[in-house]
């Protein structure tokens, strides 16, 4: 599958979802009641539509996480989580080009889950970021003995911008893309350019944090199956503050 190696460095530790390196991850003091909170709020196979399928999440990766962490300068040692959930990945029909995942982190305070908000907003918004997952891209190839990456295909420029969404009625709502593209080096295929599509949502709603994660190879992900999937954190981050 072409987008192996890219998951490995994008979604393990991905923002909001994910502990971060010793040294910049923020303390767990996890409370059974806001922790039944967070998995109430993560998204389910029943938010899919017909032809979707489920796997279990990808074991966490140690590397993987730091290098998102770096890419993006994230320091969460100041924030304390008290409930911290991931969904499961969610697959169309016929393979990994297109998938889905949600993961929901609540903090001890609104203050702490604004703030990090802010400190991804940081990370997603600097230039450096780019060039940080274009080297990290390299190094994971690299690592696995394939200079022109999986299944024949060669990694382009890294492009990181904000991605345009319906924004839902919670206290704050951020979303970036980012764009791999991708040059088939061999077989029937050969000379196509694709594009690998990651696309990160980040919703707040008092003291809790949700993410949204998905990802499709060659076109976009469907964006009114995107909006749907936002809209419905949204409405059980509401209710399960209420």
């Amino acid at each position: 599958m072409v987008a192996a190696a890219l998951v490995v460095v994008l979604t393990v530790g991905s923002a909001c979802g994910g502990n971060g390196s010793d040294e910049t991850a923020s303390a767990r003091a996890i409370e059974p009641e806001a922790q039944q909170r967070a998995e109430s709020v993560n998204l389910t196979l029943a938010d899919f539509p017909d032809g979707w399928r489920v796997a279990a999440p990808e074991s966490d990766d140690d590397t993987g996480r730091e290098v998102f962490n770096e890419c993006i300068s994230v320091d969460d040692s100041g924030l304390t989580r008290i409930g911290d959930a991931e969904s499961q990945d969610f697959f169309a029909q016929g393979g990994q080009a297109e998938q889905a995942s949600s993961a929901v982190v609540i903090f001890d305070d609104e203050q702490q889950a604004g703030d990090a908000m802010s400190k991804y907003s940081e990370g997603f918004g600097g230039s450096a970021a780019e060039d940080c997952f274009q080297d990290a891209i390299e190094r994971v190839v690299s690592a696995e003995g394939d200079n022109e990456g999986p299944e024949g295909f060669k990694f382009g420029e890294v492009d990181i911008g904000e991605l345009s969404i319906t924004p839902p009625d919670v206290d704050e709502a951020q979303a970036w893309q980012i764009v791999m593209p991708l040059e088939s080096t061999s077989g029937a295929g050969e000379g196509l350019e694709p594009n690998f599509y990651l696309d990160l949502v980040l919703l707040r709603e008092g003291d809790t944090t949700a993410r949204l994660l998905t990802q499709k190879v060659v076109t976009e992900f469907d964006r009114d199956l995107r909006d749907k999937l936002i809209q419905t954190l949204a409405d059980r981050m509401t209710q399960a503050a209420a």
